[in-house]
């Protein structure tokens, strides 16, 4: 694993030095503070750090490994498990309303990222997705994309409105197909 600066410092500590023989990285979130973190080991361990207590609290109890999770601003959260259980608290309105509406005979959940100006994206498990609140920028290069033939795998989002989005191109995605 490698990584910048800037990031919580117990996040810093817990990989510095860390042995090679140890579980390699296999998912990690951050907050939009200082503090706020948590890593998942390719063993299923974890550990977290500055996160809402209600987001402790599931952590602890739960008996299975995270498949995903996303913080948000104001002490918000979202946690997919690998049973695919899944819980969230304090979500922007429109990313609740979108998941606390959704019939229980459509897909579910596989992603979700959430973005520090209350910007999301949501993956579900046939591939469909959604996103709000974002950038006219990042909305511009979607619609280009998606134009091209590509499709969208996932958006990040990060500090003063800047996004990454994965995606296949169009002429991956043909060449899939034959």
């Amino acid at each position: 694993s490698c990584w910048g600066a800037g990031l919580p410092l117990a996040f810093d500590n817990k990989l510095k030095g860390r042995q090679a023989t140890l579980p390699s990285v296999e998912f990690v979130a951050f907050g939009d503070d200082d503090e706020a973190y948590f890593v998942q080991f390719t063993d299923g361990q974890n550990q977290w750090g500055g996160v809402p207590i209600e987001l402790s609290n599931v952590l602890k109890r739960s008996t299975c490994s995270v498949h995903t999770l996303a913080l948000a601003p104001d002490d918000g959260w979202f946690v997919k498990f690998k049973d695919g259980a899944y819980e969230w608290f304090g979500l922007p309105i429109s990313l609740h309303n979108l998941l606390n509406g959704r019939q229980k005979s459509l897909p579910g959940v596989d992603d979700v990222t959430i973005g520090p100006a209350g910007e999301w994206y949501v993956l579900f498990e046939d591939g469909s997705w959604r996103c709000n609140n974002v950038t006219d920028a990042c909305n511009d290069r979607i619609d280009i994309i998606q134009r091209e033939g590509g499709e969208v795998t996932h958006i990040a989002f990060g500090h003063q409105s800047s996004w990454l989005i994965t995606y296949e191109p169009g002429e991956v995605k043909r060449r899939r197909r034959r």
